[in-house]
C-alpha cells in the first residue's frame, strides 16, 4: 500500500498534512487554538423560556467565572449547582420520586455498556445563542 498522504493530530491539537510521496514539507490543515479561541460560550436569551434544568442556565455563571479567570467566583458558582442538585435528589427521595430521563431512554448491558437513545428523532431548537 502506498502511503499519499499523513495527517497527525487530534481535534485539541494541531493537524498537520505531509505529501508522504515527495517528502514535502509539513502543512497545518487545522489548528485547534486558534479555531477554540475564537469560540464564545452559550447564553441563555431568554431564561423564562427553558427549563431551570437547562444546562446553559445551570452552568452559565460557573462558565463565564472560568472565561474571566475569577476562580473564587467558579468556586461558588460551583457549589451552588452542587448543592442544588444534592438539594433536589433529597427532596425527591423524600417523595419516593424516582428520576427519569424526558428525552432519552438509558440502556445498559455488559456486551456494549451505557447507551443513551434519543425518545424522539428531532429535538426543537434551544432559545441558545453564542455571540
Amino acid at each position: 500500500m502506498n502511503v499519499l498522504y499523513k495527517i497527525d493530530g487530534h481535534w485539541d491539537s494541531t493537524v498537520t498534512l505531509k505529501d508522504a510521496t515527495n517528502n514535502a514539507e509539513v502543512r497545518v490543515i487545522y489548528d485547534a487554538k486558534q479555531v477554540i479561541s475564537g469560540l464564545h460560550t452559550p447564553f441563555v436569551k431568554d431564561p423564562q423560556s427553558v427549563w431551570p434544568t437547562e444546562s446553559a442556565l445551570v452552568w452559565g455563571k460557573l462558565n463565564q467565572a472560568i472565561i474571566t479567570n475569577n476562580w473564587e467566583k467558579a468556586r461558588e458558582a460551583k457549589n451552588i449547582v452542587e448543592e442544588t442538585q444534592r438539594s433536589l435528589v433529597k427532596e425527591n427521595e423524600s417523595k419516593g420520586e424516582i428520576w427519569i430521563p424526558k428525552h432519552f431512554i438509558v440502556t445498559h448491558s455488559n456486551e456494549d455498556g451505557w447507551k443513551c437513545s434519543p425518545i424522539q428523532k428531532w429535538v426543537p431548537d434551544a432559545p441558545i445563542a453564542t455571540i
